[in-house]
């Protein structure tokens, strides 16, 4: 899997869109389906073939995001790079 460099920021609202995507989109979605599944004949049901695109907009949303956040690169080497979480100590003469 290839690492992406991202700032701290971008991570956090990564993780929101995330969030968003499994608590608030899909449930949605899901009534949508059902609820036009309850219309009937599924073969000329606009309502449930658009509700199906759309589910497949969200889930692909979803695994893109999920993909982005596992590959959040991070570095235990001395190299520092671009999106990389820094501690230091300052030593100090007495």
């Amino acid at each position: 899997m290839n690492k992406i460099p991202m700032t701290a920021d971008g991570y956090n609202r990564l993780q929101e869109e995330l969030k968003r995507l499994k608590t608030v989109d899909r449930p949605a979605i899901i009534r949508a389906i059902a609820e036009a599944r309850d219309h009937g004949d599924l073969a000329e049901n606009a309502e449930y073939h658009s509700a199906r695109d759309r589910q497949s907009f969200i889930e692909a949303g979803w695994l893109k995001s999920k993909t982005r956040s596992r590959g959040r690169r991070s570095s235990t080497s001395q190299a520092v790079g671009l999106g990389d979480q820094v501690r230091g100590e300052v030593n100090s003469r007495r």
